[in-house]
């Protein structure tokens, strides 16, 4: 196979040899090689997938209204609810004196947009995009809202509309970003190579031509924690060339990079709640009336939020006895929240369905897992050898055999909703997790 097809994979083998001073692999164990790229990889930025970005995180409105507060519009807007998956193709030119090559769009792996309100939110998203005036736009709400999956949604309608734009540029920025790492970054995206430059002025004078040469451009930011100077990085400040579409958690980060829009992803109504949880679940015909009542208790301890409803649908997925259904709400009620960074209603969701993963193995994979980095995808042939190598698949009879216990535990992973599959443009099975239940992961 070509090395560029399997970039992700490559990049972890990397990561997998030992320091100058020689020793062995994986087989040391996670205090060794992964302590090491925990201080490398992890905090140089996160990574794209290869062709693909998947969210099954969603949201409705309750209501829909207009409120300007210090120059700054914001609407009130939630991403609505998903269900069936597409993806959209589109074709990405990179400019001359950069790299020569024509090269494919990076289309995203999302989920359809159902409801009543998604058309006309889209509708506004993009007339703010058609607007001169209108050079940054923010999208902010809670962790697990749905914000990247809104934008992602923006992101392949762009590439399916090439007259309007002719670049769309996608960047995962990571909590502990630095203007440097944030640079090598965006240089990535654009096709600049930056290798052999250090000075951050120097660097960033050359994104800024860069960006500026493209023409119409749209650069996407997501997951931005705190406010950062544009000119410092290197992003065109004035002029239509590029604009600039940001996620965060917070309305004052959006205030303070100066985003002339901003979009609020809200919760979902109380009926999407329950209908996305069913969703999820899917089996419940079977249940008896007492246990549907109990399940409306569980989904309405989820508090709303997309992520939380999807994971705790998924952990109790094929439950259909009473007395299961009757201890994990009292679990779910008992349960001790301890957060960073972490809004308290999406921990205790994501904690409780890791505590209730079936066995200890199961959870030494999923935390095995959260040591790749942010946004960083795994080829599944080779994170089941991983786990293999590393002990996490006990030792059987036989490497097949071995083999199918990996296969068995990924699938149980994904079907608690706790890891994210898809199929990549070269059509290999991989894995992604969620950057919050990654961040649950690494707290326990």
């Amino acid at each position: 196979m070509e090395m560029e097809d399997r970039t992700d994979r490559t990049r972890w083998e990397e990561l997998m040899v030992i320091d100058e001073a020689g020793g062995s692999r994986a087989s040391q164990g996670q205090g060794g090689y992964l302590s090491d790229m925990l201080d490398t990889e992890i905090l140089t930025g996160s990574r794209t997938m290869e062709g693909f970005e998947f969210s099954d995180q969603v949201g409705v409105p309750e209501e829909h209204g207009t409120d300007v507060s210090d120059g700054v519009v914001v609407e009130n807007l939630t991403d609505s609810f998903a269900s069936g998956a597409s993806i959209v193709t589109g074709e990405i030119r990179v400019s001359e004196g950069l790299d020569a090559h024509i090269a494919k769009g990076e289309p995203l792996l999302t989920t359809k947009l159902v409801g009543q309100a998604s058309d006309r939110n889209m509708e506004m998203i993009w007339s703010w995009l058609m607007k001169d005036d209108v050079l940054r736009i923010g999208i902010y709400g809670m962790g697990g809202v749905g914000k990247t999956s809104l934008v992602t949604h923006i992101h392949n309608q762009l590439l399916q509309r090439p007259s309007s734009f002719n670049y769309v540029f996608w960047v995962t920025v990571t909590q502990n970003f630095t203007i440097s790492k944030l640079q090598s970054l965006i240089a990535k995206a654009i096709y600049l190579d930056l290798s052999n430059e250090e000075d951050e002025k120097k660097r960033a004078a050359k994104l800024s031509k860069a960006l500026i040469a493209k023409g119409k451009s749209v650069l996407i930011l997501d997951d931005l924690w705190d406010r950062f100077p544009l000119e410092k990085v290197g992003i065109p400040v004035e002029g239509n060339a590029c604009k600039l579409i940001l996620t965060t958690r917070s309305l004052e980060v959006c205030r303070r990079m100066g985003c002339q829009k901003s979009i609020k992803v809200e919760l979902l109504t109380k009926e999407e709640a329950w209908t996305l949880f069913v969703e999820k679940l899917g089996h419940i015909a079977k249940l008896s009336l007492e246990v549907v009542q109990i399940a409306e208790s569980v989904a309405a301890e989820c508090s709303r939020l997309p992520l939380g409803i999807i994971a705790m649908a998924g952990s109790m997925r094929g439950v259909d006895d009473l007395h299961e259904w009757r201890n994990a709400w009292t679990e779910l009620k008992q349960s001790e929240v301890r957060v960073d960074d972490m809004e308290p209603e999406v921990f205790h969701i994501l904690r409780f369905s890791y505590m209730r993963l079936s066995d200890s193995a199961l959870q030494q994979c999923l935390l095995y897992c959260a040591f790749f980095p942010e946004d960083f995808t795994v080829d599944r042939e080779d994170l089941i050898g991983y786990l293999i190598d590393e002990g996490i698949v006990q030792p059987m009879k036989s490497r097949q055999a071995e083999y199918d216990r990996g296969q068995a535990m990924l699938n149980k992973l994904e079907n608690a909703c706790l890891l994210q599959s898809y199929i990549s443009k070269e059509n290999y099975r991989c894995f992604k997790m969620h950057d919050l239940i990654r961040d649950m992961a690494i707290q326990n």
